[in-house]
């Protein structure tokens, strides 16, 4: 945003928020980060899920799922019949201070201290963290002003944000259902998704919009951004946060592989939906949580993330 050209702001301001009004994706152009930056950590990630197997699992640890190596067949949105065919590899934020550790016994899941193989990926990844970070928090920006809120509305809920940088890999093979990712929506506030050239033109993106399954256009050097659950309950749902999923498609020749950043707030933020009824109507399955657990307290970024491993996703 230009902030002395006050017309080309306030139809960017628009159109944000028409989409995410209406499906929840859009894509940005002119994000301030260079292409190398992208392509490092893309070929970073490509040479790592070419390692052999047992040279992965190394790096997994199955008490740090948002940590390191995630090996295929992962549990999908329907824990009892539904499985995920890529493996991933996850960071989080690099540092931590005296909150992260108030809250670390309870949700040290998402605030456990990164897995790197060697000192070139640490470098490659946490540089490209610290950009997607930045950009995050003037996407937010946006988003205040897009709801009619201060420019600086969201600083204080972000300032010590959990999020997550994954490279999600989906190899060749016949032995993979045709759904690569089953139907989900993200858990945060907001998803930016790189994809690399060759999946403008191979793309197994889709959305769920009016009734159908519809592929999301990938176009050279730009980032699909969407919406994410906490969003979309902050603005009592009138932002949405849509479903998604990932499929085959017939024509690729090689792994797939694409870079995506889950912004979160920060775990003790209290999340308050700015419109309507002040009485938070909570989804189902967080009450369903609260009853399991006998959790008595506000939404919380933490209790929301804690509520949504304990069903696996949606």
């Amino acid at each position: 945003l230009n902030p002395s050209d006050k017309p080309e702001r306030q139809a960017v301001i628009n159109e944000v928020r028409e989409a995410c009004e209406n499906h929840g994706f859009f894509l940005i152009t002119g994000y301030g980060i260079t292409a190398s930056t992208f392509d490092d950590v893309y070929k970073n990630a490509c040479r790592f899920m070419a390692l052999p197997l047992e040279q992965k699992m190394k790096y997994h640890d199955p008490k740090r799922s948002s940590r390191g190596y995630g090996p295929l067949l992962r549990i999908g949105s329907n824990k009892a019949i539904e499985r995920d065919s890529f493996e991933a590899f996850i960071c989080g934020p690099a540092s931590h201070d005296k909150a992260t550790d108030q809250v670390r016994d309870k949700y040290g899941y998402c605030i456990e201290e990164n897995i790197w193989p060697n000192e070139q990926t640490k470098q490659v990844w946490s540089e490209c963290f610290s950009k997607m970070e930045k950009l995050s928090a003037t996407l937010m920006s946006i988003f205040a002003l897009c709801l009619g809120l201060e420019e600086s509305y969201f600083d204080k809920f972000i300032d010590r944000h959990k999020s997550n940088f994954k490279a999600n890999n989906y190899p060749l093979g016949k032995n993979f259902s045709n759904i690569r990712t089953h139907r989900h929506t993200d858990w945060g506030t907001l998803t930016i998704l790189w994809r690399n050239e060759f999946d403008t033109q191979q793309g197994g993106l889709q959305i769920l919009y009016a009734g159908a399954w519809h592929y999301v256009p990938c176009k050279k050097d730009t980032l699909l951004i969407n919406v994410a659950d906490i969003m979309s309950f902050w603005t009592n749902n009138k932002w949405k946060s849509s479903w998604h999923r990932v499929v085959e498609t017939p024509e690729l020749q090689e792994p797939r592989v694409s870079l995506a950043f889950f912004h979160n707030p920060n775990h003790t933020a209290e999340i308050i939906p700015l419109y309507g009824d002040k009485n938070i109507k909570e989804p189902k399955w967080f009450k369903d949580w609260r009853k399991r657990t006998n959790y008595k307290g506000p939404v919380t970024c933490g209790a929301w993330h804690d509520a949504k491993a304990s069903i696996g996703n949606n």
